[in-house]
């Protein structure tokens, strides 16, 4: 069971709500593996959650033989003893069978009265209903939540793991009542201490009745159930509600917010429903979902299940374009664009105007899940030039209505200017970097108008992000905006749109010009890969010296705690001056899987690293380059790099199938894109 340590609990609340982009994959994300459990099929979702825990988190020892599971020793040569290994994990001398209830696994007091053993107790629950169930992009049935159906809501759910091999297997819907019969177990992700409990390796699910109502949800406060809170381990797994919170925190790499507190507050993930992340700001007057402990990383988290789970106070955050400006007996559309998505059932926006002469419908409707509605503006064609009038927009219960979320300035013209152009096309922008855009007019806007509003988009803001929005102002035919490289690839259309006109530009996201290394130093590694790691890593070397070096008493070593050796050179082994070398993939490459960050020492997430060092006199070993990764000021255990001191983090955890990659003498990065293993063009 989980077993939260006050200060420590706080360190590692500290580490994985406040950072965000890089460092929140490393401190979210920790071995950056981030479903709520492991995926034993060695599969997962598209967003790289899941896979089982890598050989170098240790289940089995790695050893060889066949264990017996009752002889009090270890038969095959591995750290652990009859029913400790994994061999033994269905051994009729490890299992424990009992028909039981979800309150005797989750209820530490239940547990020992009814002589449950984690890993060796094959439960049968009759007569509890599924709140929730995780679907492929397929729609095929995965895991699930299952809760007793009556009694006290503390301790009455549990998680249920269906591995990728199994997806299919138990297709059991919201509201049917199940008997299920699986392992009993406490998951770790790996990282530890603190565990998420679960039924594994289900053997049986029979479907009792279907189209049951649920049981209600239990109204909670965000603290009491977020990591560390008092009431986070009884509603593990527990359909609950929590009322009037705001969002503070994105982490959009995990799909994930937080509510309330950037430090303590409450996570809330994409587990069980792809929703649309909302912006910072936002508020939901509620929202219901399923409690678990995401044991990988090493936070408790709300699982919503749909739309109609996120019940937003909506409110119109912008009106564009604005300016605008309009020849009388014509017309103009704005964008009426709500803070969040819409929930179920849509959301009503009332609109009105200033001017009499400057009309628009009183209402409008975003549609549920959609983001904006349009809005018709029509110019009266006696209207004067000259005339400046104000929409407003307000989201509401019924129109109409006094509030004003949102304003947008509508400036009556006889010759409105008209967009001509957007230029450079094509246009690159490296990643991580922003590059200008310029939009052009056939005329300036007429003094008093306020200039004009030009929409942007992106076709895919994943890879290139642009404004919604740029404004031309007064007595100036163009403006510049940015677009950012988010990863590389494209091209990417970005549109600029003025009425009827629309350019357009095709971007392309670049890879950043690096800085050339002159010495003998790491240039890439890969250390987590979604599944199974070993013989998939690699660490890559570039030789930017002018001379061959000899790499005979050179090794490269891994540092958890400390450092040890994982891959030795065979003598005579050469690296040319300018050559760029790869060691692995490939089984055997390394004698033990590279260390994911990260670890856990009193609850602090610690960081991890790679060295090269040569051994030329073993008792005085000299560490040629290292590299350190992990969450900032991490470095717990002291791991020494190329100044033979204890170094700084170099670079943030990377996710499940990035690397992380030099780009100057001293300067790493998460790679955006997918790993380059044998490219060193970045430093040469």
């Amino acid at each position: 069971m989980k077993s939260f340590g006050g200060a420590g609990t706080a360190l590692v609340m500290a580490i994985g709500l406040v950072a965000l982009g890089a460092a929140a994959a490393a401190a979210a994300g920790c071995d950056c593996q981030r479903h709520v459990v492991r995926d034993s099929g060695g599969g997962g979702s598209t967003d790289g959650g899941g896979p089982s825990p890598d050989s170098s988190d240790g289940i089995d020892g790695g050893g060889t033989g066949v264990e017996i599971c009752d002889n009090g020793i270890s038969d095959d040569g591995d750290p652990y003893i009859d029913c400790d290994d994994f061999d033994c994990e269905f051994d009729p001398a490890c299992v424990v069978s009992a028909t039981v209830t979800i309150r005797d696994v989750q209820d530490p007091a239940l547990r020992a009265a009814a002589m449950l053993v984690p890993d060796s107790s094959i439960v049968t629950i009759n007569d509890v209903i599924v709140t929730a169930v995780e679907t492929t992009p397929a729609g095929a049935r995965k895991s699930f939540f299952i809760q007793e159906q009556t009694g006290a809501p503390e301790y009455s759910g549990v998680f249920v793991f269906v591995p990728t091999s199994a997806v299919g297997m138990w297709n059991v819907e919201i509201g049917d009542v199940i008997n299920i019969t699986a392992e009993f177990t406490e998951f770790d992700g790996g990282v530890g201490p603190e565990t998420v409990t679960e039924l594994d390796f289900v053997s049986d699910v029979t479907i009792v009745s279907s189209g049951n109502a649920l049981p209600a949800p239990v109204m909670v406060d965000p603290a009491d159930v977020a990591t560390g809170g008092a009431l986070s381990e009884q509603f593990e797994g527990v359909l609950v509600q929590v009322i009037d919170v705001s969002v503070v925190a994105l982490d959009a790499m995990f799909g994930v917010f937080i509510l309330n507190d950037p430090m303590f507050g409450l996570q809330v993930d994409d587990f069980l429903f792809a929703y649309t992340l909302p912006t910072v700001g936002t508020t939901f007057s509620s929202i219901t979902g399923v409690m678990t402990f995401n044991a990988f990383a090493q936070l408790a988290q709300l699982l919503p299940r749909d739309l109609a789970d996120m019940v937003i106070v909506s409110s119109v955050a912008a009106l564009e374009p604005t300016p605008s400006v309009v020849a009388p007996g014509a017309a103009v559309t704005l964008n009426a664009r709500l803070n969040a998505p819409a929930g179920v059932g849509g959301q009503l926006v009332c609109v009105s105007s200033s001017d009499a002469g400057v009309t628009v419908p009183a209402m409008v409707t975003v549609t549920a899940g959609a983001l904006s509605a349009p809005v018709a503006v029509s110019v009266g064609a006696g209207t004067a030039a000259g005339t400046l009038a104000t929409i407003s927009a307000a989201t509401a219960a019924a129109c109409p209505t006094a509030a004003v979320d949102a304003t947008a300035a509508v400036y009556v013209d006889a010759a409105p200017p008209v967009l001509t152009g957007l230029a450079p096309d094509p246009a690159t922008v490296q990643v991580g970097l922003t590059s200008p855009l310029t939009v052009t007019l056939s005329a300036a806007p007429p003094a008093g108008s306020g200039g004009v509003g030009v929409l942007v988009s992106s076709a895919d803001p994943g890879t290139v992000a642009a404004p919604a929005m740029v404004v031309v102002p007064e007595a100036a035919t163009m403006a510049m905006f940015d677009v950012t490289g988010v990863t590389i690839g494209g091209p990417v259309t970005v549109t600029a749109t003025l009425g009827a006109d629309v350019f357009t530009s095709d971007v392309t996201v670049t890879d950043i010009m690096g800085t050339p290394v002159t010495t003998l130093a790491l240039s890439e590694v890969l250390y987590d890969v979604a599944g199974t790691d070993t013989g998939m890593e690699f660490v890559e070397l570039y030789n930017g010296s002018s001379v061959d070096r000899d790499l005979s008493n050179i090794v490269i070593e891994n540092g958890g705690t400390s450092y040890v050796t994982i891959h030795t050179f065979p003598a005579g082994t050469m690296i040319l001056a300018g050559e760029c070398m790869l060691v692995g993939p490939g089984a055997g490459t390394f004698t033990t899987d590279i260390q994911n960050s990260c670890s856990t020492t009193a609850g602090a997430c610690d960081a991890d690293g790679v060295a090269l060092t040569d051994m030329t006199n073993p008792m005085l070993p000299d560490i040629l380059d290292a590299v350190i990764y992990g969450t900032p000021l991490s470095n717990n255990n002291m791991l020494f790099d190329e100044t033979d001191t204890p170094g700084a983090v170099d670079v943030g955890d990377a996710p499940a199938d990035s690397s992380i990659e030099r780009i100057g003498p001293t300067t790493w990065r998460i790679r955006p894109s997918a790993p380059t293993p044998g490219d060193c063009s970045l430093i040469m």
